[in-house]
């Protein structure tokens, strides 16, 4: 997916480079807020999902959020790794709700997109 620089030109993105939601792991700040836990799971239409846990400063105080596995930060759009991530759960069988071993399906996303 081309991004547009600051003078107006357009330079193709690696896909591969981008660090997406796939990548985030306890300890790291996703919108501000820390992160205290991150598993996979299978969303809507066989779109593979991270769910993210928070913390806040009690103990008691927690929340979540899900976000396709394939987003990034700075590019919400539909790229090619979307297709290829839905395409991976559709072969393992996988069904909503179901967990997703988010190493793996970035692992085998990667080598698809990098192979295609």
């Amino acid at each position: 997916m081309p991004r547009q620089a600051r003078d107006g030109t357009t330079a193709p993105v690696d896909p591969a480079a981008a660090r997406r939601a796939w990548d985030l792991r306890p300890g790291d700040h996703f919108h501000g807020r820390t992160i205290a836990d991150v598993h996979g799971v299978v969303g809507l239409a066989s779109t593979p999902v991270v769910v993210i846990s928070f913390t806040g400063p009690g103990t008691e105080q927690h929340s979540q959020a899900r976000v396709a596995a394939t987003c990034t930060d700075t590019d919400r759009g539909h790229d090619r790794l979307r297709p290829l991530a839905r395409h991976w759960v559709r072969e393992h069988g996988l069904v909503e709700g179901q967990a997703v071993d988010l190493a793996r399906l970035r692992s085998d996303v990667l080598i698809a997109i990098t192979s295609a």
